[in-house]
């Protein structure tokens, strides 16, 4: 299940910061005995991995092979407290296949979708037609509908990062039954013609239908419930996507009434971490000229440890620029989130440790 980039990052932000502070928490007797186990490759945790392997805290990294940061792997080389371990080995114990859709019935997207026809409703086909789809080694989901033909199904496909074109000319190449009963989206639509459920209508892309009016008039209504049900006019929620091209497809953006307003608005708050904001340049709040700058400068730094540590550099360089605190009052504490004092020192932590 995927999850917003702004609550994602909020997540991450809540770990390194729990991270740090149970590293600096840790008595010593009980270091030898501890274990961090973080589940991510992710390199942004490089900072508070650090903190606990300096603390003397065994440190265990647990992601697919293919999103362990190569930094961790490296690490392994310096310290016998970090260990790198991969999801892969142990996927088949700790995990499930699911095919179905977790969307509203036919909520789909149409310029990613097929649909298979007249698939028998029985246990057996269904899983037959479930294995061809896995031996294409493409990520799909699978939404039921009820075929026209009595005890029979639809399946409609949906292939989130496959475009439908390469889809069926993948099926066209093997000898597998999906060929022989695979249909576009676009074809399927045009097959059910006066036929058509609301919720096949009420989708992201429609065709243009003549001579159908009976359709059309369901579109209607169902384009006024929706925006009846957003509390807005039809004119103000159905907007034309640029890069439209005619080929007889006219595709639609439906967007609830006054969400630009609400992000316009948004942005002339100030963001309350100020430069410590993890989301950094893709913050939706407002941030001041000098901070921008900074978040353009350095893509790549967390800025929520921003002057946390103290700087150990010897060599001049300039200290607006710099990750890291020159003074107890250039310092930021991650304990009580503010300013003028090193997280080591800090009055809130000490008095929680008693």
């Amino acid at each position: 299940m995927g999850v917003p980039y702004g609550r994602e990052k909020e997540v991450d932000v809540a770990m390194a910061t729990q991270i740090t502070r149970l590293a600096s928490k840790c008595d010593e007797d009980d270091k030898e005995n501890t274990v961090f186990i973080i589940v991510t490759g992710d390199r942004d945790f490089k900072a508070p991995v650090e903190c606990a392997i300096e603390e003397n805290i065994h440190v265990e990294m647990w992601a697919w092979k293919r999103g362990m940061s190569v930094f961790y792997r490296q690490m392994t080389n310096r310290t016998k407290l970090l260990k790198v371990k991969e999801i892969d080995e142990v996927a088949d114990k700790v995990s499930f296949t699911s095919i179905k859709s977790t969307r509203h019935k036919m909520d789909v997207a149409p310029d990613h979708s097929i649909v298979l026809k007249d698939i028998p409703n029985t246990k057996a086909d269904k899983e037959m037609v479930v294995d061809s789809l896995f031996r294409m080694l493409r990520l799909f989901y699978i939404i039921e509908t009820p075929s026209k033909t009595e005890g029979f199904l639809d399946f409609v496909v949906e292939f989130p990062k496959s475009k439908p074109d390469v889809v069926l000319k993948q099926m066209s190449r093997s000898s597998s039954i999906l060929s022989a009963i695979a249909i576009s989206f676009p074809q399927y639509l045009t097959e059910q013609k006066g036929l058509l459920t609301r919720e096949l209508i009420a989708t992201t892309q429609y065709q243009t239908l003549e001579d159908h009016d009976d359709a059309v008039t369901d579109y209607e209504t169902t384009a006024e419930a929706v925006a009846g049900s957003l509390n807005g006019s039809i004119d103000d929620l159905l907007e034309p996507a640029e890069g439209d091209e005619d080929d007889g497809w006219r595709t639609y953006i439906i967007r609830r009434a006054g969400a630009w307003t609400q992000r316009k608005k948004q942005k002339e708050i100030p963001c309350r971490w100020g430069i410590h904001c993890a989301k950094a340049s893709d913050c939706g709040y407002h941030h001041d000229e000098r901070e921008r700058k900074l978040f353009a400068k350095f893509p790549n730094i967390q800025f929520q440890f921003w002057k946390v540590k103290r700087c150990k550099k010897e060599k001049s360089h300039s200290i607006d620029d710099c990750l890291y605190a020159h003074s107890e009052a250039d310092a930021w504490c991650l304990c009580c989130k503010s300013s003028g004092h090193y997280t080591s020192s800090c009055a809130g932590k000490s008095a929680s440790s008693k």
